[in-house]
């Protein structure tokens, strides 16, 4: 029985497998058969009826007619007119049987599958799948459907991730304005409150507006690079040669024109890591600490400043503090910045730098204002910078951001 029920399982799936074109020439071949095998079987049943008639009346089957009257007359006319009929009844019922039972073995599945999925489309729903299991030209086309409907999935899938990274940009933007705008201003309330004072000398007051103009500029060329990309991945590092004293100045600055405007107090420091050893040195301990030079993308590592910045001025208490690391031998930067504010909860050190998270900012207004982005983009800076980003809390309390960039010849 094993044997035979694996012979028919084969059978099956062979004939499953057919070709449209083959598996109706085989239904239509065997139907048509069966009503040839039904149709000699049906006259011989009539012919044998009809010679039982004629034998009744004991007369030559050439002469036997003449001598049938009545109701024996009338069936032998009736069987000869079935002998004639019914074969060609038994085919039309066979091909249209054949036909039947090709619709519901070949064809009925497969509409039923494609029509579903027709309709879940329509109705812009892609989580399903189109499973016919045939090599036949119904299974190819349910595999087409699949294909399709798989790069449907992958073309939604496409777009909903640019949405979603032109929505990251849109914020990282808008997020990343905030801290230049509030140095700008920083400058511009110190003019507009002491110039009519008489207080800020022409060389003070020409110093400030070149920083303002600087400013300005970089805010011009950031929101050109970011106008013109589609991702964060398309940001590019364009490292040019520069002195490391110029970047801490810059750093220096930005603390000083939001300690005019703010009420936590910033602090910045500026140190070396000695060669041998681990030990820190304050900048210009040395006479060949000036002539420090590094190859780095200066736009790209205040942006990350002014980042980190904002996020512990948004937490701090009283008092953040920034500072500036070189280590002229391994060709790295390292910027931390702490403040003495709650710290980093668990859950915050592992999601911080997920987009749009929001910490524990005190304040319902400051919440709704901000973005929660500002270190996500720090840590694609720094990576594209040949570094990392790292979140601890400080031993007398406070969070501590770490970043790193490398300013090696790659």
């Amino acid at each position: 029985m094993d044997w035979l029920e694996e012979k028919v399982e084969k059978f099956r799936l062979w004939l499953q497998n057919l070709s449209l074109c083959r598996a109706l020439t085989m239904y239509l071949a065997l139907a048509i058969t069966a009503a040839a095998l039904v149709s000699y079987v049906t006259q011989n049943v009539l012919t044998d009826w009809s010679v039982m008639i004629y034998r009744q009346y004991g007369a030559d089957l050439p002469n036997a007619w003449r001598a049938i009257e009545g109701a024996d007359q009338e069936r032998l006319i009736c069987l000869q007119k079935c002998m004639v009929i019914l074969p060609f009844c038994y085919v039309s019922m066979a091909v249209l049987a054949a036909a039947v039972l090709f619709w519901h073995k070949r064809l009925k599945k497969p509409f039923s599958i494609l029509q579903a999925s027709a309709r879940a489309i329509r109705e812009h729903d892609l989580d399903f799948r189109v499973a016919y299991d045939s090599r036949d030209e119904m299974g190819e086309l349910c595999r087409s459907f699949e294909d399709m409907r798989m790069e449907m999935v992958c073309g939604k899938e496409e777009m909903w991730r640019l949405i979603e990274e032109q929505r990251r940009i849109n914020a990282a933007f808008a997020h990343d304005l905030r801290t230049p705008l509030t140095v700008l201003r920083g400058y511009s309330d110190f003019l507009y409150r002491y110039i009519p004072e008489g207080k800020v000398s022409m060389e003070k007051m020409t110093a400030t507006l070149k920083l303002m103009s600087e400013h300005i500029r970089r805010l011009e060329s950031y929101s050109y690079t970011m106008k013109g990309i589609r991702s964060f991945e398309e940001l590019a590092v364009q490292k040019e040669e520069m002195d490391i004293c110029r970047l801490a100045g810059r750093m220096e600055e930005m603390t000083e024109a939001l300690n005019r405007i703010g009420d936590v107090e910033i602090s910045f420091h500026f140190v070396i890591r000695e060669s041998e050893g681990k030990g820190l040195r304050e900048f210009g301990a040395s006479e060949n600490d000036k002539d420090l030079k590094a190859r780095i993308d200066e736009n790209m590592i205040l942006e990350v400043v002014e980042n980190l910045v904002s996020n512990a001025i948004r937490y701090a208490r009283r008092q953040v503090e920034l500072m500036l690391e070189v280590d002229a031998k391994e060709e790295m930067l390292y910027l931390t910045v702490s403040d003495d504010g709650m710290g980093f909860t668990e859950e915050e050190r592992e999601k911080a730098v997920l987009p749009y998270f929001h910490g524990n900012a005190p304040g319902a207004e400051e919440k709704n204002t901000h973005f929660g982005i500002g270190l996500y983009i720090s840590q694609i800076l720094s990576r594209k910078h040949g570094g990392t980003l790292s979140l601890a809390n400080r031993m007398e309390g406070g969070a501590l951001v770490s970043v790193s960039f490398s300013y090696r010849e790659s």
